[in-house]
């Protein structure tokens, strides 16, 4: 089992502080060169969308949520019952202006965010890893408020190599490791190119 913190905490870097983001430039993901992040984008959509439909799940939130990629794969009519939180400012306005979904500004490691309705699926995708503690988000606020969770992260990073802003990385193992500590069964654990797709429920 792997996982590697990369960052020295008793130096941490400024860009850990997530408000450090907050006046960012907007990131279209679906439009990246290459289209790196499409396949992993889609199959999360695609597993949130069966997790709905399988399990009557009455509302999903994507923490994280970008420019709003990931809501505007879902079905027209599930979006109806989704929102994103964002602490990008430029990212929050292209998700609502021009994707024609539901982002909200927020910094989720801060802010009171609202989890949805009673059954509720919670996506975090390529976020974790930026973080100062996963650990206690995951534990803190997702275990405590989430019935599913679908979270994505690279899987294949090390110290020595990884992206300059990262501040976690995990294998398969070091990962599915961090949700079962929170109090999740892991029911589906899989890599999609660079990246890796867990899927959680809640045991609380």
């Amino acid at each position: 089992m792997a996982e590697h913190r990369l960052y020295d905490p008793a130096d941490p870097p400024a860009w850990l502080d997530p408000m450090w983001w907050a006046d960012s430039e907007s990131c279209n993901h679906l439009a990246h060169p290459g289209g790196v992040h499409t396949a992993r984008l889609t199959a999360v959509a695609d597993t949130v969308t069966s997790l709905v439909r399988e399990h009557r799940i009455d509302w999903i939130t994507d923490v994280g949520a970008g420019d709003g990629a990931l809501l505007s794969l879902l079905p027209a009519g599930l979006r109806r019952s989704a929102c994103g939180f964002e602490l990008i400012t430029e990212s929050v306005r292209y998700a609502n202006d021009v994707r024609g979904v539901e982002v909200r500004e927020a910094n989720v490691l801060t802010d009171d965010i609202p989890w949805g309705a009673p059954t509720n699926v919670v996506a975090c995708t390529e976020m974790l890893e930026h973080l100062p503690d996963p650990h206690g988000f995951v534990g803190g606020v997702l275990a405590a408020n989430a019935d599913w969770v679908v979270a994505s992260s690279p899987h294949g990073e090390t110290p020595e190599r990884h992206e300059w802003n990262h501040a976690w990385a995990w294998d398969h193992d070091g990962y599915a490791a961090m949700f079962t500590a929170a109090g999740f069964d892991v029911v589906e654990h899989r890599s999609v190119e660079w990246s890796q797709i867990l899927v959680a429920r809640s045991l609380s």
